[in-house]
């Protein structure tokens, strides 16, 4: 189509979200000329140009796709209302993304409120979601993006995401708040073709005024790369203490392509000397007595891995599948 063009349309409140969000469309490999983002430089409205004017021809000369980052900040600004306004009278393509703490029942305007769109925060869908997304923008623009460079430039943004913690799941099995400490949220990983990717979420918890739960900040994540096996590993910056818990559970959910999974956790200064409990992804509920592993009362917690290994897989000639992983917590 010539002259197409991503029109991605936010509110400056978002700016956090809008920038990782123009990083996700560079990564696919569109270009400068194919992408209009007015809080990006490179991408916005060019210096001594009239902001409106700019606007206006942008709408007339190409063909757009417009991008919806919907927030409630969205709808209070007036410049996000008139570009609304603008796609609906050129009856250009557009698509939605519903920003963390923004549902389908906020939708106002000319958006339709029943078109299934990407929801950044639905934890269970968000990673079909926004794989559709890609496939419309790679046959629209005629993209070269490979699967493996895909699912990291997918991952990297996913993880970035910061989801606000009234939005991670709390229904989760507790002894009583004052024997507690709970670590909540979801997390959904896909292995990489290669076989040796992991993630790593190093992770400060922070206390709350009562002091009886803790939560983790997941905005310091990385890849990186071991030679035998893959999955998820919980690196906490500060030793966790776990207090007077004697369990550690987890729920599996899900689970696709893959038959079983390890779990590691392993005290302080001792990460090279723990014990391995395996797990079967058919069984939802999870539980290790850390009793039994040599961690005592109140000592401290390094970190957590869930490993894969080739034998973990339904088929181990086909090295790839997913699972979420979720409700984390000590009791």
């Amino acid at each position: 189509m010539d002259n197409c063009k991503v029109f991605v349309s936010h509110c400056g409140e978002d700016l956090k979200i809008v920038k990782k969000f123009v990083t996700l469309l560079e990564g696919m490999g569109l270009s400068e000329s194919q992408i209009f983002c007015s809080a990006v430089p490179g991408y916005w409205i060019p210096g001594g140009e009239d902001i409106y004017d700019y606007l206006r021809n942008t709408f007339v000369e190409n063909n757009l796709f417009v991008v919806y980052l919907l927030s409630h900040a969205f709808y209070r600004s007036p410049d996000c209302l008139s570009e609304m306004g603008a796609t609906w009278i050129k009856n250009a393509d557009y698509y939605a993304v519903l920003l963390p703490n923004f549902d389908y029942k906020s939708i106002r305007g000319p958006i339709n409120p029943r078109g299934i769109w990407f929801k950044l925060d639905d934890m269970d869908n968000r990673t079909y979601r926004i794989n559709e997304l890609k496939d419309k923008l790679v046959k629209m623009f005629s993209l070269a993006l490979t699967s493996n460079k895909w699912e990291r430039i997918r991952n990297d943004f996913l993880i970035s995401i910061e989801i606000p913690q009234e939005k991670r799941d709390d229904n989760i099995d507790t002894v009583g708040k004052a024997e507690t400490h709970t670590i909540s949220f979801r997390k959904h990983f896909t292995y990489a073709d290669r076989g040796n990717e992991y993630i790593v979420i190093k992770s400060s918890p922070n206390r709350d005024n009562s002091g009886h739960s803790l939560k983790l900040d997941f905005d310091n994540s990385k890849l990186n790369y071991v030679p035998a096996w893959a999955g998820l590993c919980y690196l906490f910056e500060e030793p966790l203490n776990v207090g007077e818990c004697s369990k550690f559970k987890f729920q599996i959910d899900n689970a696709k392509d893959i038959g079983k999974l390890y779990v590691e956790i392993k005290p302080q200064g001792k990460r090279w000397h723990h014990d391995t409990f395996e797990f079967n992804t058919s069984s939802s509920l999870n539980s290790i007595d850390i009793s039994d592993i040599g961690i005592k009362t109140r000592q401290f917690i390094e970190e957590i891995c869930f490993v894969i290994k080739p034998e973990c897989f339904v088929n181990e000639d086909n090295l790839k599948g997913e699972f979420d992983l979720s409700n984390l917590h000590f009791v």
